[in-house]
C-alpha cells in the first residue's frame, strides 16, 4: 500500500476535531467540545459554519458536552441527512443530533435523546458504550464501540439508519472487531466509513493510555484499517480486518496524532481520497488529505 499526503492543515480556533463527512464537495467537520459545525471547501478553506449549542467558552466544558464523535450521511424522509451522534459515555452524550443537508435547511436541526437505544446496547453486552465511529450501508447503519484499557473490546454494531425513530425497536447485532489479536496493541476504533465501490469498510483506530470512555490519556499510534466484503460479514461474531496500516510508520506527518475519523472525497480504478481529523486534546484539529494506492481488493 501506498499513501500519499496532499494536503494538511491545523486549525487552531476550532477545537477537538472529531468526526467528518464529505458530501457534494464540502466536508462537514465537527468537534466533541465545539459550539459550531464548520463547513470547508476539499482545500480545507471554510465556507460556511453552523452554531449548534449557546456556549460562551472557547470549548464546552466537559460536564456539560454532548461529546459528539461520529457521523454519517443517510436517506431519511426521502432527503439526505447529516446524522451526529454522542458517544453516550455519560448521560448528557446519549444523543443525535439530526441536519439536513439542503444548504437552505443547514441550521434547522433536531436534537434527539437516545437513552434508550443505549439500554437496549448495555442489555446486548456492550460493557462500556463508547460510540466513535459511524456510516451507513445502504439502510443500516454501523456503529463502533471504542475499547479501552480495562474493557478492550472494539465493538461493530450494525442497526437501522433510522434508529432514533423507535429506539426500543431497532435492529441490533454486535460484532468483535479484533483489532488487537496480537496482543501487541491496545488501540481502540476512532472512526469509520464505507466504500460501496468494492464493498469495503474502512476504520481509523488509536492507541491512548485510559482506562475508561471518559479520560484522556497519552497518545500512541494510530492506524488506518480495511475490511473487505464487510456487508458478507456484519452478522459474524467476531470480524478480522484485512490490512491495517500503523499511519506514524507510514508517514512521519502522522507522528504524535491521534487520529479520530476518516471519510471518502473520492474511489476509483485510480486509488481512494481519504480526509482524516486529528484531535491531541490540545483544543485544536488537524486534517490531512491522502491518497492511497497499490492495495489488494
Amino acid at each position: 500500500m501506498k499513501i500519499e499526503l496532499i494536503n494538511t492543515k491545523r486549525f487552531t480556533d476550532f477545537p477537538s476535531g472529531s468526526s467528518m463527512e464529505f458530501y457534494n464537495n464540502i466536508l462537514y467537520l465537527v468537534g466533541d467540545d465545539a459550539e459550531k459545525l464548520l463547513m470547508l471547501d476539499k482545500n480545507y478553506n471554510p465556507v460556511n459554519a453552523v452554531t449548534l449549542f449557546d456556549n460562551k467558552e472557547y470549548r464546552i466544558p466537559k460536564k456539560k458536552k454532548a461529546d459528539l464523535e461520529a457521523s454519517a450521511i443517510i436517506e431519511y424522509k426521502h432527503k439526505k441527512y447529516l446524522l451526529l451522534l454522542g458517544s453516550a459515555s455519560k448521560e448528557k452524550r446519549e444523543k443525535v443530533l439530526l441536519m439536513a443537508l439542503d444548504e437552505n435547511d443547514h441550521h434547522d436541526f433536531e436534537i434527539i435523546k437516545t437513552e434508550v437505544f443505549v439500554t437496549k446496547l448495555e442489555a446486548a453486552g456492550v460493557e462500556e458504550v463508547n460510540i466513535e465511529g459511524a456510516t451507513a450501508i445502504g439502510d443500516e447503519l454501523i456503529l463502533s464501540n471504542r475499547g479501552n484499557k480495562n474493557h478492550p473490546d472494539n465493538l461493530l454494531i450494525k442497526t437501522s439508519s433510522h434508529f432514533f425513530e423507535q429506539q426500543d425497536k431497532a435492529a441490533l447485532h454486535t460484532s468483535l472487531l479484533d483489532i488487537n489479536k496480537s496482543g501487541e496493541t491496545t488501540a481502540g476504533i476512532s472512526g469509520l466509513c464505507y466504500s460501496p465501490v468494492d464493498d469495503t469498510l474502512f476504520f481509523t483506530a488509536s492507541t491512548e493510555l485510559t482506562d475508561n470512555a471518559v479520560d484522556d490519556g497519552e497518545i500512541g499510534d494510530s492506524f488506518l484499517g480495511m475490511i473487505y466484503h464487510i456487508s458478507e460479514k456484519l452478522n459474524n461474531k467476531i470480524i478480522d480486518p484485512d490490512m491495517i496500516i500503523n499511519l506514524s510508520k507510514a508517514n512521519p506527518a502522522f507522528s504524535g496524532e491521534k487520529i479520530e475519523s476518516i471519510c471518502i472525497e473520492q474511489h476509483d480504478d485510480k486509488g481512494i481520497i481519504f480526509h482524516l481529523v486529528s484531535d491531541n486534546d490540545d483544543g485544536k484539529t488537524g486534517l490531512y488529505k491522502i491518497a492511497v494506492t497499490d492495495f489488494m481488493h
